[in-house]
């Protein structure tokens, strides 16, 4: 990943480093669907929930093609995962745009990927 803009106030932010760390290990390896999960289903979407002490997280599918829309904690760290406009590469849909919004920490995350490669180039 490169930074295209870094804004200089965030210098002065105690702790950014260690946020944003832990937000892109949101993304890209946070919480999973699990089997046991509740699923409630509506018009166009499916949920999957589970609570884990005071945390409950959600899944949020939606489309005729059940694509993940959302990740969501609720508890004292509470923070949302969405993803946007996937591309096919290769077997695997890929979202190009990733917004992660951590409502404890007062942050908003916007990914673009701009190139994703499938594992066979």
């Amino acid at each position: 990943m490169r930074p295209r803009f870094v804004h200089p106030a965030m210098d002065k932010l105690p702790g950014i480093t260690a946020m944003i760390g832990a937000s892109l290990q949101r993304i890209y390896f946070g919480p999973r669907p699990h089997r046991t999960d509740v699923r409630r289903s509506g018009e166009d979407t499916v949920e999957l929930s589970r609570a884990k002490g005071d945390r409950i997280l959600r899944f949020i599918f939606s489309g005729a093609d059940g694509t993940l829309s959302s990740v969501e904690a609720a508890s004292a760290e509470a923070w949302r995962t969405s993803y946007f406009d996937y591309r096919q590469v290769g077997r695997a849909r890929i979202p190009t745009r990733i917004l992660l919004e951590d409502a404890t920490a007062g942050y908003r995350l916007e990914i673009w990927q701009e190139e994703v490669l499938s594992g066979d180039e």
